[in-house]
Order: C-alpha cells, then sequence, then structure tokens
C-alpha cells in the first residue's frame, strides 16, 4: 500500500486528506470553528467533510503538486487535522 491524498474541490474552495502509512491519517483543516459539514461528489458518492476542512483551491492545489513532487509525502503547505 502507498500513501494516498484523497482532494475534493467545490469552487474556490476544497479539502485535502492524507492516507499515510507511518504517519497516520489526517484531513486539512482551515483553523476556524466553522459548525457543520459540506458535501463532495466523489465519483457519484456524496463524501461528507467537516466545515473547517475547507480550505482555498489554491492551496489544494500546491498541496497536490508538493504530494506528487515528494513520491507521497504529507504536504508541509496545511495544517492537518488527525483522524
Amino acid at each position: 500500500m502507498r500513501e494516498v491524498l484523497d482532494v475534493g474541490v467545490n469552487g474556490a474552495h476544497g479539502f485535502v486528506a492524507h492516507i499515510g502509512l507511518t504517519v497516520g491519517s489526517a484531513i486539512s483543516t482551515n483553523g476556524s470553528d466553522a459548525p457543520g459539514t459540506v458535501e463532495y461528489d466523489e465519483q457519484a458518492h456524496v463524501r461528507v467533510v467537516p466545515a473547517v476542512a475547507e480550505i482555498p483551491v489554491d492551496q489544494v492545489r500546491e498541496a497536490v503538486r508538493r504530494f506528487v513532487k515528494s513520491g507521497g509525502a504529507r504536504p508541509d503547505n496545511i495544517t492537518w487535522a488527525d483522524v
């Protein structure tokens, strides 16, 4: 099994989840106390994430770049919350 980066984009915002082999799993956090959840379409299925996981889409894109360039390391441009 390899490291996995799960990404959702919804206009100007998105989320990033990292499933790690050695560092555990985590999801992006925007540092707010936003209540509730938001829904993303993930291959014709609803993916529900905490509203605090939404970050700017530019930050999501940069996380994908870093993940690919590093060969699967957790991107360091995001604040993570363990799950």
